[in-house]
């Protein structure tokens, strides 16, 4: 269980070293959620759900481990002043067979440049990203759970911010 945890958050930290090697970027932990329940649903999502000690419970419930993760476009594009919220995606779990896995634990990280986003924590359905200028960023999703012999399953999504 505990290398779970430990890799979760060392996948953060490199992630966020290499950002931070190419260029003003700003980011982390940014929350954790359960993926999509159906087909089409979005994501529960808040800055914190999870504890440690929760994880072999959470695990054990599901029906299947992850083997991948899909969402449902190529990137997110938000305009300057639109608010994204990521318990507005719809991220899909899936098993080895391709088959839908519902609700599975994951933890959120989010990377962007400096001056692309503003946080917006003032509403009970944050956390918020607000695109503040023309600029990139990406979230990257990590699945907990998953068949340890495979590896970890991880879905990165670029987040564009337009005019």
């Amino acid at each position: 269980m505990w290398a779970k945890v430990g890799a979760v958050v060392g996948l953060s930290f490199m992630a966020l070293r290499a950002h931070a090697q190419t260029g003003p970027w700003f980011g982390g932990i940014y929350g954790e959620g359960y993926t999509s329940n159906a087909q089409d649903e979005p994501v529960e999502f808040e800055s914190r759900m999870f504890s440690a000690p929760m994880f072999p419970a959470l695990c054990d419930e599901l029906p299947a481990k992850p083997a991948r993760l899909e969402f449902y476009a190529e990137e997110i594009r938000l305009h300057v002043g639109e608010r994204l919220s990521l318990s507005t995606v719809v991220l899909r779990a899936r098993d080895r067979t391709g088959a839908l896995v519902p609700k599975v634990p994951f933890v959120a990280d989010v990377y962007y440049e400096l001056s692309a986003f503003e946080r917006d924590y003032t509403s009970l359905d944050g956390p918020w990203l607000v695109g503040a200028e023309p600029g990139r960023g990406r979230a990257v999703f990590y699945a907990l759970c998953a068949d340890a012999e495979r590896g970890p399953v991880q879905l990165e999504i670029p987040i564009v911010i337009v005019p």
